[in-house]
């Protein structure tokens, strides 16, 4: 799983800002596809990039553990971002049949 950001213009103030979408790639033939698993909004409690990358490899960690019931030796560097992945993970499990 990966973040990527998508740029909204909001029509009123004609200001762009950042979304992020949780994706998974996958192949179909010869060519690379996106799915997305969650939006998860502008995430402004989040303001530096290695911050929201960890994020997004705190929810794919969780979403292992709960399919394989095996944990991880290391948590999330932070109380944010440990928050943040225990907030989306039921979205997680209702979007998809991951878990």
């Amino acid at each position: 799983m990966f973040l990527k950001v998508i740029f909204k213009t909001i029509k009123n103030t004609g200001e762009r800002k950042m979304h992020y979408r949780l994706c998974e790639s996958y192949r179909i033939d010869a060519t690379v596809r996106h799915q997305t698993i969650l939006h998860l909004g502008t995430l402004e409690e989040l303001p530096e990039t290695n911050q929201k990358k960890a994020l997004a490899t705190r929810i794919d960690e969780l979403v292992k553990q709960n399919y394989t019931g095996k944990q991880s030796l290391f948590g999330a560097t932070d109380a944010v971002t440990e928050t943040l992945a225990q907030k989306f993970l039921p979205s997680v499990r209702r979007s998809n049949a991951l878990i």
